[in-house]
C-alpha cells in the first residue's frame, strides 16, 4: 500500500494531494482487472484494465466515467489528472436456432429461436402436412431420428 494512500475505517480508500482514484468495477458474470479503487500520482498513467468474461457470458459495454466505450478489450489511463471510474458490463451469451425444414410439413417456431447460455429452448414441433410423414429430424446435422417434438437442453 503507497505510504501516500489515506484510508478510513470500513476500507474506503481516498488520494492524497497529488494523486487521483479510479475505481474498477463489474456487473454481471465477469470480471476486471484490476478491481476496486486503485491511486495514480498526477499526470502518471493507471494499470491496465481488461476485462474477462465468465463461462456463457459475453462482455456487452465498457464504461468509463459513465460513457460508454462498447465492449473494448482493455483500458488505460493516460496522464491522470482526475477522478475515473471503469465499469464493465456482461450479459449472458445467447444463441439463434435455426429452422430448416423440407416441403410436407412445418416447425414452429420458425424461422428462428433464441436461447441463453445454459438453457433449455422453446420445444420445436414437428407437424407433416396431409398425406406425408416425417422421414428423419436432424440437429446440428445429426440425426435424431422420427420425432414430432424436440427440445435443446442446455444450450451452449
Amino acid at each position: 500500500m503507497p505510504s501516500s494512500m489515506n484510508q478510513f475505517s470500513g476500507g474506503i480508500t481516498t488520494p492524497s494531494a497529488g494523486e487521483y482514484a479510479i475505481s474498477a468495477s463489474a456487473s454481471g458474470g465477469g470480471s476486471i482487472s484490476p478491481s476496486g479503487v486503485a491511486l495514480v500520482a498526477s499526470g502518471g498513467d493507471s494499470a491496465t484494465y481488461t476485462f474477462t468474461a465468465g463461462e456463457g457470458y459475453v462482455l456487452t459495454n465498457v464504461l468509463v466515467d459513465g460513457t460508454p466505450q462498447g465492449a473494448i478489450t482493455e483500458k488505460q489511463f493516460i496522464g491522470v489528472s482526475a477522478d475515473h471510474t471503469i465499469e464493465a458490463l456482461f450479459a449472458v451469451k445467447t444463441y439463434t436456432i435455426s429452422v430448416t425444414q423440407s416441403t410436407g410439413g412445418t416447425i414452429t417456431p420458425d424461422p428462428a429461436a433464441s436461447v441463453g447460455h445454459g438453457a433449455d429452448s422453446e420445444a420445436f414441433m414437428i407437424v407433416p402436412e396431409s398425406n406425408h410423414y416425417v422421414q428423419d429430424v436432424r440437429v446440428d446435422e445429426q440425426s435424431v431420428g422420427v420425432l414430432w417434438e424436440y427440445t435443446f437442453t442446455d444450450v451452449s
